[in-house]
């Protein structure tokens, strides 16, 4: 609130000194005295106007007065609300009568609550009891008081309240400051805490200290390590000047030393020798140090024992001594590391001798420039590890190259040397020249792995044939594990298949320290036997003892079986050549005897006896085309004629007339796939493989029985090696099935050979299944047999899946076809070129005929321009075969067409200079006149 302005007082002031004068010269009148004269009335009237400006220039002045006034007091107001300092006015019985908003932020309430209430309610109890001291001792006297009070349960700052009372026109009051010393008390409590750290240090201390007076030596204060070591009380160390106090005096301390202290931050005494009280010698370290101590400025003395380290340090001289004598003399090189560049530090005579350098040398070198570039980089980074910290030390095998460019292999054992402050300030290695070792080492590897790797089954026994040792090649061939058969006798693969006096003659050559070879059959872990080479020689020691036997030995089990199929194929396809030889004379002669009877067969002027004997002809005729058929099938030379063929439809188709073959008496079923079964074959030849199984089964139940047919798909994995070869993929099994007597083990290997037959004279010709393997050949495929005796046989026929459909027949049959084109001739069998002659002549061909290939060439010049179709035997006596003449005819004139004919057409086509394939003109002998008719007129519209 503003205060009142001051009363106007100028404008009444003539009034009044009118009003005195007046009254004055009435009472002079009245008592008889002098009247005033009119120049005194004019003298008094001027006073008055000079006072009267006087006075309205004081009242000017104290209106200016007043607005200063007004203006300082609110300056006072915003500096008392807005002062960052807490700030509260009371009455005399401590009811707040003003507060700032900083004092109401310390007593942690608001403004409006705290205005009329008394302070003492918003303090601590004691804070409060302080404060109504202050406040009754105001009554009587106007005073100051500070003290520092608290908010109820400490939850505010700490504060200080500093109260002054003043005497006001309304009655006493005072007013209150309110500080935060938080902070203070912070810093002291800080300051304390230091001090009482430090004290600790210095009464724990492991070393001495004497607190010094620095302005006269007074020992202040001493520690209790110092009391112990030199042997003096405490007293005795107090109240006397430290260069009085006996050991002291040997260091030389005195006032000049202190003197100097402020322009040096210390001084230092090392390896001094004091004595004790109890007259013992140790050595010290002596520091002085200016400090202020307890607001003095003070000298402290820190003595420290190095008698101790004193004794370390000549150990540690006496250890570098020691040191650098192994360092030189040790047998393995020694050498010290920069740990920062790896240049050499310090090297010993044996390594100078490990790289061929001398020491200046190796001095000016670092260990990478030796190191052999594949093993820098795994030595640089193990050599950086333990540098770090990250191990505290590396062992590596490396390879040096010495300084004449020769390689050695060491074994280097690298450590690292440190400061007190744990940086590295060398490495040290131990290098081993291992050169030796690792050529045996590397020896020995190349001989534990040839012999861990080899394929031949190695083991090793002691000299009473237990096993000590035994390669994977063992465990594979064998079935049983290392740890089944290390501490067993070799005698547990015992097949049975050998004599004790077998094994007798082998253990008397064995002992007689030579080498036994020979052939062994042994059992398998699952029974399974298995047939081996082997090789067993003794290992002697240095006294010509045996110590152990080695065994090596090679599993020619396969090798075995594969000579065995080798055999027989060999003797397969010797037979085949010959049944293959046979065939093609055989064939000319079949289709001279067909054709012949073809011919006469519509003779009108046979008799009926006569005709019965030319249709007897031609069925014989038929029949032996059928054996040569067969074996050529056998032997492979059976050109084919294949296609997409399903096999589940040709079993359909035949399975009738097989019914019929196999009699009432037995049980014929079939087992179709569900899936499509496509092969890319030649169906008479599987007819004939089929008919063939069937038979044999048949064969087998001379009492009847059961016989099925079975077909399905299946994916085979390859079986490299094997005879006949398995190449993997895809396969339809066709498979006959019997319950028959079965075949014996002694026969199964022979049951595909030709002619080999247990049936009786005149029951059987051997080939049946013979020809079977060979429509399996044929048609990449193979077949087997499994066979128990009484329980029965399955011979599986494996075939080649094919992707594309099988084709549709026709069944409609097409009527021989005729021509008139000139067809060349060329065959050197006299009647079977006469007779075809006599056919193509009567279906309307012109023909020219030669007996051989040159006689061909000698006939070409005069009729190549009218020659439509060259019909040639393959295989010709005089050096010109049917594929040569093809060629050289061809060369001439490419629209010649060509039509082969062979009974023989396999190897021998081959001979011939012409490689036969699907699509090819080709007719096989034996042929009816409709076939060969048939095959010129394909051959002649072929484009």
């Amino acid at each position: 609130m503003k205060s009142q302005a001051p009363p106007v007082v100028a404008a009444a002031a003539p009034t009044k000194f009118r009003r005195r004068a007046e009254e004055k010269l009435k009472s002079e009148a009245q008592a008889g005295g002098p009247v005033l004269k009119e120049e005194d009335i004019a003298r008094l009237l001027h006073e008055l106007q000079v006072h009267q400006i006087e006075l309205e220039m004081q009242n000017s002045e104290l209106q200016l007065a007043r607005a200063q006034s007004e203006s300082l007091l609110e300056q006072y107001t915003d500096l008392y609300d807005f002062s960052p300092t807490g700030c509260v006015t009371l009455d005399s019985l401590g009811t707040i009568l003003k507060v700032n908003l900083a004092g109401a932020l310390l007593l942690q309430t608001g403004r409006s609550k705290l205005v009329t209430r008394r302070l003492g309610l918003f303090l601590a109890e004691a804070s409060r009891r302080v404060l109504e001291d202050f406040l009754r001792k105001l009554l009587t006297e106007v005073i100051m008081a500070t003290c520092e009070v608290e908010v109820p349960q400490g939850t505010g700052p700490a504060l200080m309240l500093q109260i002054k009372g003043v005497r006001s026109l309304d009655g006493q009051k005072c007013r209150a400051v309110l500080l935060d010393i938080g902070e203070r008390k912070k810093a002291e409590a800080e300051f304390l805490a230091s001090e009482r750290r430090y004290q600790q240090l210095f009464e724990s201390a492991k070393d001495g200290i004497l607190i010094v007076d620095g302005e006269t030596g007074l020992v202040l204060d001493v520690n209790p390590f110092l009391i112990e070591l030199m042997g003096y009380s405490k007293a005795e160390f107090l109240a006397v000047r430290v260069w009085d106090l006996g050991f002291f005096k040997e260091l030389g301390i005195n006032q000049a030393s202190f003197d100097r202290l402020p322009q040096m931050k210390y001084i230092r005494y090392e390896n001094m020798a004091l004595e004790t009280r109890s007259g013992g010698r140790i050595e010290v370290e002596f520091i002085l140090t200016a400090i202020v101590w307890k607001q003095h400025k003070v000298i402290q003395c820190n003595l420290r024992d190095i008698s101790e380290s004193m004794r370390a340090k000549a150990a540690l001289l006496k250890s570098e001594a020691e040191y650098r004598a192994v360092f030189e003399m040790v047998a393995i090189g020694m050498a010290e590391t920069d740990p920062k560049t790896g240049q050499f530090l310090r090297v010993n005579a044996k390594m100078c001798a490990i790289t061929g350098y001398a020491a200046e040398e190796l001095l000016g070198m670092r260990f990478s420039e030796i190191t052999h570039a594949e093993d820098l980089q795994k030595d640089w980074d193990a050599f950086q590890r333990v540098v770090r910290g990250e191990q505290p030390h590396y062992h590596i095998e490396k390879r040096y190259v010495r300084k004449d460019g020769q390689m050695v292999w060491v074994n280097v054992n690298m450590t690292v040397l440190r400061d007190p402050a744990g940086q590295p300030t060398r490495t040290i290695a131990a290098v081993e020249d291992i050169t030796e070792r690792m050529r045996v080492e590397e020896s020995h590897t190349r001989l534990v792995t040839a012999v861990e790797a080899a394929a031949e089954s190695i083991i090793v026994t002691d000299d009473r044939a237990k096993i000590v040792y035994a390669n994977p090649a063992f465990a594979r061939t064998t079935g049983y594990t290392r740890a089944e058969v290390i501490g067993q006798n070799p005698r547990l693969l015992q097949s049975g298949q050998h004599d004790g006096e077998f094994y007798r003659r082998m253990w008397t050559t064995l002992k007689a320290g030579q080498v036994w070879l020979g052939h062994l059959v042994n059992k398998r872990k699952d029974g399974k036997l298995f047939e081996e080479e082997v090789s067993i020689s003794p290992v002697t020691d240095a006294r010509g003892q045996i110590v152990n036997y080695v065994g090596v030995k090679r599993d020619v089990t396969r090798e075995v079986l594969l000579a065995e199929q080798f055999r027989q194929a060999q003797k397969m396809e010797a037979v085949g050549r010959l049944a293959g030889g046979v065939a093609h004379d055989f064939n000319n002669l079949l289709s001279i005897i067909q054709m012949n009877a073809d011919l006469l067969d519509g003779d009108q002027t046979l008799t009926p006896a006569q005709a019965d004997g030319i249709r007897e002809m031609a069925a014989a005729a038929q029949r032996g085309a059928l054996l040569t058929r067969q074996l050529l099938v056998f032997s492979r030379h059976q050109v084919m004629q294949p296609c997409a063929l399903d096999l589940n439809g040709l079993v359909a188709g035949v399975s009738k007339m097989l019914q019929r073959l196999v009699g009432e008496d037995v049980a014929l079923t079939t087992r179709f796939s569900p899936q499509e079964v496509v092969v890319w074959g030649d169906g008479g030849m599987v007819e004939q493989a089929l008919m063939n199984l069937v038979v044999n089964a048949r064969d087998a139940l001379p009492d009847g029985g059961q016989i099925s047919i079975e077909l399905d798909r299946l994916k085979v994995a390859a079986e490299p090696g094997s005879v006949p070869k398995v190449a993997g993929g895809d396969y339809v099994r066709l498979a006959v099935r019997d319950n028959g007597v079965g075949i014996s083990p002694e026969h199964l290997s022979q049951v595909f050979e030709p002619f080999f037959t247990t049936k009786e004279v005149g029951k059987g010709t051997g080939l049946g299944l013979a020809i079977v393997h060979g429509v399996a050949e044929q048609h990449r495929g193979w077949v087997r047999v499994q066979s128990q005796l009484g329980l029965g046989t399955t011979f599986e026929l494996h075939l080649p899946r094919h992707s594309t459909p099988a084709e549709a027949k026709n069944a409609d049959v097409v009527a021989v076809p005729r021509g008139s084109e000139t067809i060349l001739l060329v065959e050197d069998e006299p009647g079977l070129r006469r007779v075809t002659r006599q056919v193509l002549i009567g279906y309307g061909y012109r023909v020219l005929e030669a007996a051989s290939g040159a006689a061909a060439l000698k006939l070409w010049p005069q009729w190549q321009g009218v020659v439509d179709l060259l019909l040639t035997d393959i295989i010709m006596p005089d050096g010109v075969s049917g594929g040569q003449l093809s060629a050289q005819l061809q060369a001439e004139k490419p629209a010649l067409k060509v039509l082969y004919m062979s009974g023989y057409p396999g190897e021998m086509a081959a001979r011939g200079g012409l490689k036969l394939e699907e699509g090819l003109n080709f007719l096989q002998k034996p042929f009816t006149t409709s076939k060969l008719a048939q095959a010129v007129r394909e051959g002649l519209d072929r484009g």
